[in-house]
C-alpha cells in the first residue's frame, strides 16, 4: 500500500510539471506569434534586446558560458575561448576538463564556491588563473547563477568571464612594492637603532671618561685655593674661582647627558600613579632645599596617570624646578598643579618666554634666559618630553610672552598601559629619582 501512495504522489508531480510545462511552452509560443500576455507585439522587442545584449558584449568582449549540469556540458562564446588561449575546436566541453585548464590552486576553489551556489544559494564570483596555451596563467573573474525548477534543482548555470590580468598583475605588482617599501624601513629602522646606539654608548662613556679628569680639576682647584690662595692676588683667586665654577657645570652637563641615555635606554614599565601625592613629594623636597623662599603651591586633588613612575618623578620633577626656578624673581610666587580634558599642566606666574623661540626650549642644551639670570644646563625639558613620547604622549609649553609667566602641559594617553603591556594596574607610592 505504501510503495501505491509513492507512486501515485510521484505521478502527481510529474503530472504537475507537465502541466507547468505545457503553459510555459504556450506563452513561449504566443511571443513567437507575436502576442504576449498583454496581447501586445513583443518579438521584435525580444529581438531588439537579444541585439543590445550581443552588441554589449561584443564591446567589452566579456566571455559568456553556459552549464548543464545534469549532462555536464559547457558551451563558450568566442571571448571566453580567447581567455583561455583557445580555438573554438579546443575548447573543453564538459566541467571537469575546463577545471583541467584553471590552476590547481584556484580549481578546488571553483568547485567549492560553485557547490555552495547550488547548494545553499551564495554567491558565485571569484578571481582565477586561467592557463593559457603556451602553458602561462592569465588572471580571469569567473561569476554565474543558477537557473532553477520550481523545486529549486538547478538547470543551466549561466555566467560571464572578465579579464582582469591587468588589474591583478598591478595588485601584485603594488603588493610587492609594499613589501619592499616594508624591507626598506625596516632596515633603515634597523640602521637608526645602531646608530643611536653607538651615541648613546659614545656618550655614556664620554660621560665617564670624563668625569675623572674634572674631579682631578675640582679637587686640584681646591688643594690650591686651601695651600697658596693667601699668596693669590684678587685676580688669581678669581681665575681660579672660575676654574671651579666652570668644573661645576661641567659634572652639571655630564649628569644632564647621562640622564638623556637613561631616559632613552630604561624599559617603561607604566603604573597607575598618584599624581597629587607625586607632586606634593617633590615640592617638599624643594622646600626643604630652597627653605628661605615661600611658593604658593597649589595642586589638585584626585590626580591619576598610567607611567612609568621613575620616568614620571623626574619629568614632574623638571617641570617643577622650571616653574620654581622661573619665579625666583617674583615676590609672590604661584604655582599651580592641574588637568583639564584628561591633559595635565603646570603653570606658574614666573618670566615667560616668547612663543616664537618655543621650539629651542626641547632642543638639548638651548636656553631662552641667560646663564646670568637663572642658571641651569637647559636639558630638563628635553628630558621631560623624551618622557612624555617614550610614554606615546606629548608635551608642550605656552606662554603670553616674557613676563606673564609660563604654562607646560603634558597629556599620556590611557592607551598606553596596553601598548605597553600593562598586565596589572596598580596604584604606585612616589619613588625615589632615578640615579
Amino acid at each position: 500500500m505504501a510503495i501505491t501512495d509513492t507512486i501515485e504522489r510521484e505521478l502527481r508531480d510529474v503530472n504537475r510539471e507537465l502541466l507547468d510545462e505545457n503553459r510555459r511552452l504556450k506563452a513561449e509560443l504566443a511571443a513567437l506569434r507575436g502576442v504576449d500576455g498583454d496581447g501586445q507585439v513583443s518579438y521584435s522587442e525580444l529581438l531588439a534586446r537579444a541585439e543590445r545584449l550581443n552588441m554589449i558584449i561584443e564591446a567589452t568582449q566579456v566571455g559568456t558560458w553556459d552549464w548543464d549540469p545534469s549532462t555536464d556540458f559547457v558551451s563558450w562564446n568566442q571571448h571566453a575561448f580567447a581567455m583561455f588561449g583557445l580555438e573554438p575546436n579546443d575548447a573543453p566541453t564538459s566541467f571537469a576538463r575546463t577545471a583541467d585548464r584553471i590552476h590547481p590552486a584556484d580549481a578546488p576553489l571553483v568547485r567549492l564556491a560553485l557547490l555552495k551556489h547550488l547548494e545553499r544559494g551564495e554567491r558565485f564570483g571569484l578571481d582565477l588563473r586561467a592557463r593559457q596555451s603556451d602553458g602561462s596563467y592569465r588572471w580571469v573573474h569567473c561569476c554565474g547563477r543558477a537557473l532553477r525548477d520550481r523545486r529549486g534543482r538547478p538547470k543551466r548555470v549561466i555566467g560571464l568571464l572578465l579579464d582582469v590580468d591587468d588589474r591583478k598583475q598591478a595588485e601584485i605588482g603594488a603588493i610587492g612594492l609594499s613589501e619592499e617599501l616594508n624591507l626598506q624601513v625596516t632596515l633603515r629602522d634597523q640602521e637608526l637603532r645602531l646608530a643611536r646606539q653607538e651615541l648613546e654608548e659614545f656618550c655614556y662613556a664620554v660621560s665617564h671618561d670624563l668625569r675623572t679628569p674634572l674631579r682631578s680639576i675640582n679637587g686640584f682647584s681646591h688643594a690650591l685655593e686651601n695651600e697658596y690662595g693667601d699668596k693669590l692676588d684678587a685676580m688669581g683667586r678669581d681665575y681660579l674661582q672660575r676654574v671651579q665654577r666652570a668644573s661645576v657645570n661641567l659634572a652639571d652637563l655630564l649628569d644632564s647627558l647621562l640622564g638623556m641615555v637613561r631616559v632613552s635606554r630604561v624599559e617603561v614599565h607604566p603604573e597607575l600613579v598618584d599624581l597629587t601625592a607625586l607632586v606634593h613629594a617633590v615640592v617638599a623636597d624643594f622646600k626643604e632645599s630652597d627653605s628661605t623662599r615661600h611658593v604658593d603651591v597649589q595642586v589638585a586633588d584626585n590626580l591619576e596617570v598610567i607611567a612609568d613612575p621613575r620616568l614620571l618623578r623626574l619629568m614632574v620633577t623638571n617641570l617643577i624646578s622650571n616653574a620654581w626656578k622661573f619665579t625666583s624673581t617674583i615676590s609672590e610666587a604661584r604655582i599651580e598643579v592641574g588637568e583639564r580634558d584628561e591633559v595635565f599642566y603646570v603653570k606658574d606666574n614666573g618670566a615667560g618666554f616668547e612663543m616664537k623661540y618655543s621650539e629651542m626650549m626641547y632642543k638639548p642644551f638651548q636656553k631662552l634666559h641667560s646663564s646670568t639670570r637663572f642658571t641651569g644646563t637647559g636639558i630638563g625639558l628635553t628630558l621631560s618630553q623624551r618622557i612624555a613620547m617614550r610614554h606615546g604622549g606629548t608635551l608642550w609649553g605656552e606662554s603670553q610672552g616674557e613676563g606673564f609667566g609660563a604654562t607646560f602641559y603634558f597629556k599620556l594617553p590611557p592607551l598606553s598601559a596596553d601598548a605597553f603591556g600593562l598586565q596589572a594596574i596598580r596604584r604606585s607610592q612616589p619613588s625615589l629619582p632615578m640615579g
